[in-house]
């Protein structure tokens, strides 16, 4: 489809003088003006005026049947007022005419299922709360609106205005450089558009240095940007425009509340307000109590297979209730084993060319468990490259073994949670070696497995489970987390049968006998699991007693394909 050009508009430049200027647009840039007419979808922000986003004729065409139609198809839930209509390209976005060419160069073809609902409200000034399931595009979903802003801004005429015009903060570095990596990506070749990173474990003179070159995008985790704003008061981060929290929910459970009030409370409120958004994979009572306080007239956005009930409100309005669940792209198979036990286990798959599908990403909790789990994979399966990969760690180390991850030529990392957010990491198969602490984190946790390279690694395999294009995540489970039990049972029990294996015994009996709730309009009952892809799955030997003994059969890997004879129980 061809792209649409635009003539020369008038600008008026932000000093609020009366005088306007007029300059001459490239084909597929943006019409940046202020005096456009307005719709109740954008904001009053600078950065929606100056950016222009106006709905083609295909879009604005859209009834609301087909809006919801739409949503429903791509698993978009919407809350909120005047929300704009979802785009089914980038053509729809009018997004300037380099940026959409790096957008295909890069595999952006067609907008995912975040992108379709995130861009357009993003270009319309709007805040929003963005919670996606991994995998569903949230990222560039909230980054394309953002750079087109800041572009907007950096191409305004006169002198121009010190940046940076956009803020990113983000709960770990690895997310930060990666997030940083993906904006030179959309940006490249774009004039004035530069970016600097603020992250731990870097010299903060080379970074002082770089935001004094008038760079137009940070990106930054929360304890170095405090350092900087108490420590160079002449660094001025009174144009940020644009803010967005990403993992917000990760930043406030490693403590980082606290530095994110400051930033907030520091930073200067531009002309015309600012627009922020906060995403995360999953969102909290207690971040959408912050955000309640922080945003205005903001936008909720989930994105994905979701367990949801609607309530009606005194004007009938919907409402959506989210409950956690994991990305509908990755099979999760649970294990009952019991402490003594998770070694013998954990071999048993890596020994396995059937069931060891690299690369591996290993979850446990702690770092001194990281470094002797490596190790013992290393002695015992000596053929099989294992690292170890948690805080203590330096950057380069840090740097290097996550690259070594995306080269694919270390097949098995042991990680504790600091791999579990947001990184996109081409991973086969997530193993928890130690369950997660909580079911937001174990969301995160198998969130990091991608289908992609987990069709990868079995096209080699002839035997062994067939995942049918999803990828993997085992949990191994006992008694040691049965705070979560209940929670983490009736969770899985919700989900669609192609999600989950068969549970164990003793997580089936704490499944709360009740209606599972609307999901998705997909079969949720794991009792409704019959038919030749019921019999593909694990299965944990039943208990020798009730499951809140402390004393449970561990459970064993093995491919239930082919029935295995009765155990004589003792």
């Amino acid at each position: 489809m061809q792209r649409p050009t635009y003539g020369p508009v008038n600008i008026l430049p932000p000093s609020g003088s009366v005088s306007t200027t007029t300059r001459p647009q490239k084909a597929g840039d943006p019409p940046y003006h202020y005096n456009r007419p307005r719709t109740p979808y954008f904001s009053t922000r600078i950065v929606a005026n100056i950016t222009g986003y106006v709905e083609l004729p295909r879009v604005a065409a859209m009834s609301v049947q087909d809006v919801k139609n739409l949503r429903d198809a791509h698993q978009i839930y919407v809350q909120g007022k005047q929300i704009p209509k979802p785009v089914l390209s980038f053509d729809d976005c009018r997004l300037p005419s380099i940026m959409h060419a790096n957008l295909i160069e890069n595999g952006y073809i067609q907008p995912r299922g975040a992108q379709m609902q995130v861009v357009p409200a993003g270009l319309c000034g709007r805040d929003m709360i963005v919670s996606a399931e991994t995998g569903a595009g949230k990222t560039a979903g909230f980054l394309i609106p953002v750079l087109t802003h800041a572009y907007g801004l950096s191409q305004l005429p006169g002198e121009a205005m010190e940046g940076p015009y956009a803020l990113v903060l983000t709960p770990t570095r690895e997310l930060a450089i990666q997030i940083e990596e993906i904006i030179k990506s959309m940006v490249k070749g774009m004039p004035n558009m530069r970016t600097a990173s603020l992250i731990g474990g870097q010299a903060m003179a080379n970074q002082v240095h770089r935001l004094k070159q008038n760079i137009q995008v940070a990106i930054a985790t929360p304890g170095r940007l405090v350092d900087i704003l108490a420590r160079h008061g002449e660094i001025s981060f009174s144009n940020v425009f644009c803010l967005v929290l990403d993992e917000v929910d990760l930043m406030f459970s490693m403590g980082f509340r606290k530095q994110v009030v400051r930033i907030l409370n520091v930073l200067p409120e531009p002309p015309s307000g600012r627009q922020t958004i906060m995403c995360s994979a999953t969102i909290s009572k207690q971040i959408e109590q912050f955000t309640a306080k922080l945003l205005h007239n903001a936008i909720n956005i989930r994105i994905g297979d979701i367990k949801k009930k609607v309530l009606k409100d005194d004007q009938s309005c919907a409402r959506i209730s989210s409950v956690f669940s994991p990305s509908s792209q990755i099979k999760q198979t649970i294990l009952w084993v019991e402490n003594a036990s998770k070694m013998k286990q954990l071999l048993s798959l890596l020994h396995d060319p059937t069931y060891f599908r690299p690369p591996v990403l290993i979850f446990v909790e702690s770092r001194v468990g990281a470094e002797l789990l490596a190790h013992a994979i290393q002695v015992k399966c000596p053929s099989i490259t294992a690292v170890s990969m948690h805080g203590d760690r330096s950057h380069d180390e840090r740097s290097a073994i996550i690259k070594s991850i995306l080269d694919g030529t270390v097949p098995v990392v042991v990680a504790t949670g600091l791999l579990a957010r947001g990184l996109d990491l081409k991973v086969a198969t997530v193993i928890n070696f130690d369950m997660a602490p909580s079911i937001q984190e174990y969301v995160h946790r198998v969130g990091r497995a991608n289908p992609d390279a987990a069709t990868k690694a079995a096209a080699g395999i002839r035997r062994g489970p067939k995942l049918g294009g999803m990828a993997w995540a085992i949990t191994f489970i006992n008694n040691d987390h049965y705070s979560l039990l209940g929670e983490f049972a009736n969770m899985l029990h919700g989900l669609a049968f192609e999600q989950v294996t068969p549970l164990p015994i003793q997580l089936k009996q704490l499944v709360v006998a009740t209606p599972p709730m609307q999901n998705s309009g997909q079969t949720s009952s794991r009792s409704a699991q019959k038919g030749p892809g019921a019999a593909k799955t694990f299965k944990s030997t039943p208990p020798k007693r009730k499951a809140n003994s402390s004393q449970c059969q561990q459970g064993q890997h093995r491919y239930s394909g082919q029935r295995g004879k009765k155990r004589k129980r003792a």
